[in-house]
């Protein structure tokens, strides 16, 4: 079973939006998705029993690709980490947006396949 959570990536050249994705296995194992700026990253990781979960992976962004480590904490619906990659230390916190009903596909994605995962918008209804 898949557990969403939606996150605020805060970076340097402002903050993000984005949907992190945890598919637990069995004997901790992780695996799951995250996206953010229109990008998707699968990765693998671990997670235990207090909700500590450890996750690494590596997404194609407009500035390139970026290899990542994330280090964090499930509280109840909310995701609390830090990410470490070569161009610095991102926080990540849970996310004050609401979802729309659905999101952007993906280049060479036809929409009618697309991921069930969320676009959003900001609270007050301005993208």
């Amino acid at each position: 079973m898949a557990d969403l959570y939606e996150v605020t990536v805060k970076t340097e050249l402002g903050k993000y939006h984005g949907i992190i994705e945890f598919i637990k296995g069995e004997d901790g194992a992780l695996s799951g998705v995250f996206e953010i700026m229109r990008s998707r990253s699968d990765f693998t990781g671990t997670y235990d029993k207090d909700g500590n979960v450890g996750f690494s992976g590596s997404i194609d962004l407009s500035v390139g690709k970026i290899d990542y480590s994330v280090r964090g904490r499930i509280e109840g619906k909310e995701f609390f980490g830090e990410a470490d990659t070569k161009v610095g230390k991102f926080e990540i916190k849970p996310s004050k947006r609401k979802p729309k009903e659905h999101r952007f596909p993906y280049v060479g994605e036809d929409t009618e396949s697309a991921s069930p995962l969320a676009e959003y918008t900001d609270v007050d209804g301005i993208n």
